[in-house]
């Protein structure tokens, strides 16, 4: 197991070995997300929960953001996934990524 601690050591894992596993906190404007660049707006903490950082982008005024795969199914947010701004409800505190240890014959 690794844990990445910093952005580019999360967009350095993504890009060399894929998809991370991340925890963010919930705000009750997280629900009623339906696409585009979420930064949180309103409402309190509801709620710990984890996603997965499958990618990330750059909005058109530099600011970083995560692309997530959400387990909500497909009807929520961006077809099961948003795109949230780096650094809002904590996305990139830290990142965990597995490697297995087995060996297949």
């Amino acid at each position: 197991m690794k844990i990445q601690s910093t952005i580019p050591q999360m967009q350095r894992e993504v890009y060399e070995n894929g998809p991370i596993s991340t925890t963010l906190l919930i705000y009750e404007d997280l629900f009623n997300y339906g696409g585009g660049i979420y930064v949180h707006t309103a409402g309190d903490v509801v709620a710990g929960h984890a996603m997965r950082i499958v990618g990330w982008g750059h909005e058109e005024d530099g600011h970083l953001f995560w692309i997530c795969q959400n387990q909500w199914t497909t009807d929520w947010g961006e077809d099961g996934y948003i795109r949230i701004r780096a650094g809002e409800a904590n996305i990139d505190t830290w990142g965990v990524s597995c490697e297995p240890d087995l060996d297949f014959v």
